[in-house]
């Protein structure tokens, strides 16, 4: 259902700009001449130009071209669709104007002023593309803003599952009475502390580990359970390498 609004919004904002873009090439000719057939005429076939231009870069020439990579390719491409559809609008803009001439109908200079009718066309092709611009990068963003947050709730999960609970709470309760105390060697147990969480949320996945880090790790956890349990446990940690 989301998929077949999301159509519909797109083809409604489409069908508006391009009524907006014919009725800005409309106006450019109703201000030389009166509203009639040729005014008309003149203004679709911008309108056609621009159309058949717009799409071929924002649906051909720029996803698959320029934003693979392919630079010269999308210069040379580029330049060969400007020319063509320039090439057909004039042709259909001096058809229009011997049409007039046979009829013996008003001419007005402003239908065949090459300047302006490249000016004209390419201002609302430019207009067109930087708005899907806008959109690719709006949409960019938006994606890897979800990414973004999708890997802090991951890394955060991680973290609830590698970290028992019960050991970070009574690792931090045991700081809290420490720094109560003033005891000197509070510094000390949010640096082992700081290690652990650091080990398991940043160097736990990578491929290989030192084992002195692995054994620093096991070392430092040992200190925080004896500082919690105090003259309750006796641990006693050995380590041998066997080469």
């Amino acid at each position: 259902m989301n998929i077949q609004l999301n159509k519909i919004f797109r083809i409604a904002i489409h069908t508006l700009f391009w009524f907006c873009a014919w009725f800005f090439f409309f106006f450019y000719y109703k201000r030389y001449s009166e509203v009639n057939i040729y005014t008309l005429a003149a203004s679709i076939i911008n309108l056609l130009a621009a159309i058949a231009t717009v799409y071929t870069f924002n649906y051909y020439l720029i996803p698959k071209i320029l934003l693979k990579n392919k630079l010269r390719r999308f210069i040379a491409f580029a330049f060969v669709a400007i020319v063509m559809f320039f090439y057909i609008q004039l042709l259909l803009t001096l058809l229009l104007v011997v049409k007039l001439l046979h009829e013996e109908s008003r001419l007005f200079p402003e239908m065949i002023d090459v300047m302006m009718l490249f000016f004209n066309m390419f201002f609302v092709v430019f207009v067109a593309i930087a708005i899907k611009f806008y959109k690719r990068w709006s949409e960019k963003d938006f994606r890897e803003q979800e990414v973004q947050k999708e890997k802090v709730e991951a890394e955060l999960q991680m973290l609830k599952t590698q970290i028992n609970p019960h050991f970070l709470f009574n690792t931090l309760n045991s700081i809290y009475v420490l720094a109560m105390k003033k005891s000197e060697q509070t510094a000390n147990v949010v640096m082992k502390l700081s290690d652990i969480l650091d080990y398991i949320l940043y160097r736990i996945d990578a491929p290989m580990i030192a084992i002195s880090t692995e054994i620093q790790i096991i070392e430092n956890y040992i200190e925080l359970e004896k500082i919690r349990f105090a003259d309750r446990v006796n641990v006693a940690f050995t380590f041998n390498f066997i080469s």
